[in-house]
């Protein structure tokens, strides 16, 4: 699913150094650079390879099915935690955010998911 936000800002990535790594099993903060917008954000968008994960507009969250109880948004930086990783969840990471009254901004970040190392070395 593509999403087109009136007002984005490409080019202007908001988010951490990419590669992020993770563990199966373990949990990864995929974090933005940006301290908190003077107003709230209106628009909160998480994706991974064009799929919704979490999605916050004004006071709701709506939440991905594969991603309840795995997911922890934090409304005011826009960084999103993920927990319980598994090897699908390696891939691009897209967010979308517009600060009430503001242009919005865009970032991407990729997070890699290694499994257990199997075997004598």
């Amino acid at each position: 699913m593509l999403h087109c936000i009136s007002g984005l800002c490409l080019g202007q990535n908001v988010l951490e150094h990419s590669p992020v790594n993770g563990a199966v099993g373990g949990s990864v903060w995929l974090k933005t650079n940006l301290s908190a917008p003077a107003k709230p954000y209106s628009v909160l968008l998480w994706s991974l390879n064009l799929e919704d994960i979490i999605t916050y507009v004004i006071g709701e969250n709506f939440t991905a099915r594969a991603y309840h109880d795995r997911v922890v948004l934090n409304i005011t930086t826009g960084s999103l935690e993920l927990q319980k990783l598994t090897l699908n969840d390696s891939g691009v990471y897209s967010l979308d955010m517009v600060p009430s009254g503001s242009a919005g901004r865009h970032g991407e970040i990729f997070l890699r998911v290694f499994g257990e190392c199997v075997g004598s070395v």
